[in-house]
């Protein structure tokens, strides 16, 4: 099991033109096991959030996206981001577990201000019974 939390804030990236995902947190762990692992991320969410103000997020190790959620439009997305998925992982490999966000909509002219924080990683071996 890997956990990681930080205090700090992360900006989400300006995803409005196509995808700009921004790193929110990162867990990097080896695996003892090959098998099926719980990949578990959670933020807040503040910043500006104007009428229009949509927020994609998504965890992903390597290339593999595990989960992915689009926020509802407007204050109604001011709200806890929690993420959960599983993946299969070979033994005795490195990964990096990422927690990624991007604005996806936002008022014309405005600069986005979007950040996650309280940000926590989790990757959790699962056994079979």
């Amino acid at each position: 099991m890997v956990v990681n939390g930080a205090s700090g804030s992360s900006s989400f990236g300006d995803g409005r033109s196509g995808d700009s995902f921004s790193s929110l947190i990162e867990a990097t762990f080896t695996t003892a096991e090959a098998g099926d692992y719980q990949i578990v991320a959670n933020c807040m969410v503040g910043g500006t959030i104007n009428n229009l103000t949509q927020v994609e997020s998504r965890t992903r190790i390597g290339s593999t996206v595990i989960a992915d959620y689009s926020s509802p439009v407007g204050g109604n997305m001011l709200q806890p981001i929690i993420l959960a998925g599983k993946v299969t992982l070979a033994a005795g490999t490195s990964y990096t577990a990422i927690l990624e966000g991007q604005v996806i909509q936002d008022n014309p002219g405005v600069t986005p201000d979007i950040s996650g924080f309280s940000t926590r990683i989790s990757a959790l071996k699962l056994n079979k019974q």
